[in-house]
């Protein structure tokens, strides 16, 4: 068995893995291929990183209307379109995001809040892990946003090492955080 670890974005992952190139990949579902069947793993609450010397830095949670407006850092949709929307969705109900830049990825999204450039959608955990000074991250009233994790694979494949690792996803406890 060889296991490569590779970081790669939720498109790039279902196309390596319809193409059979791997066995299993990490994604931010929904996903749009029928190929592909996906394990949770888990859910995180999705923050809103806006410069720390912006007026929405001093509130303990942002309200949606507040960031109707604003001008928004995201990556490109191709990237994970089903990530994309649901974050949409969950954040502009009334209508999308005011993009002015989009970025490859947190990291440098996250840069970019801190330049002042405008806010970002950005999950918990990646967001925390990365700490980047001039940003600050909120909390988003209720409903909570959040976006999934998921392993995905094609449901065909049998390899021994799949099976095993598909048992493990199986046996994990529930990693859903609802930002109680």
């Amino acid at each position: 068995m060889d296991l490569v670890v590779r970081t790669g974005w939720t498109a790039h992952n279902v196309t390596e893995l319809i193409a059979g190139r791997l066995d299993a990949a990490f994604v931010r579902p929904p996903l749009d291929s029928a190929d592909l069947e996906c394990r949770h793993i888990a859910r995180e609450e999705l923050l809103v990183a806006v410069p720390a010397a912006h007026p929405l830095a001093r509130e303990r949670r942002i309200a949606r209307r507040s960031i109707a407006d604003e001008p928004v850092i995201l990556w490109p949709r191709e990237n994970a379109p089903g990530m994309h929307d649901v974050i949409t969705r969950q954040l502009w109900p009334d209508g999308g995001p005011r993009i002015v830049r989009e970025e490859p990825d947190d990291e440098q999204l996250l840069l970019s809040v801190a330049a002042g450039t405008g806010i970002a959608p950005v999950p918990a955990g990646r967001a925390h892990a990365l700490r980047i000074p001039g940003v600050r991250l909120k909390r988003v009233t209720a409903p909570t946003p959040t976006v999934d994790l998921a392993l995905a694979h094609q449901p065909h494949r049998t390899a021994p090492a799949l099976r095993e690792l598909l048992r493990l996803v199986d046996a994990l406890p529930d990693r859903s955080t609802d930002g109680a």
